[in-house]
């Protein structure tokens, strides 16, 4: 496990990211004090469930897949929502 942790550094926020900032175990939008209790209490299921909705299969198909294969489309997903998030930002600065 440790080979991966080093592999994927920001996904669990083991990484030198700000700790407050939205992880994707809880899904997507603004930390709060409740996405962290959710975290903790679900964030396998979490990660599974945000996969499934990645790749619109149920959530059996990811349960099985390859760990590589699931950490990857993990980090996909955590850039993708930080791309938007920029985007965004970027959006309301200029209207």
């Amino acid at each position: 496990m440790s080979a991966f942790n080093q592999r994927y550094p920001n996904l669990f926020n083991t990484g030198h990211e700000d700790s407050s900032e939205s992880g994707e175990e809880g899904g997507e939008g603004e930390s709060d004090g409740d996405e962290s209790a959710f975290v903790r209490r679900w964030g396998w299921i979490a990660n599974v469930d945000a996969v499934s909705e990645l790749v619109r299969c149920p959530w059996n198909d990811v349960w099985e897949m390859n760990v590589m294969e699931f950490f990857n489309l993990l980090s996909y997903r955590k850039d993708k929502i930080e791309h938007d998030r920029n985007e965004l930002e970027k959006w309301r600065r200029l209207h």
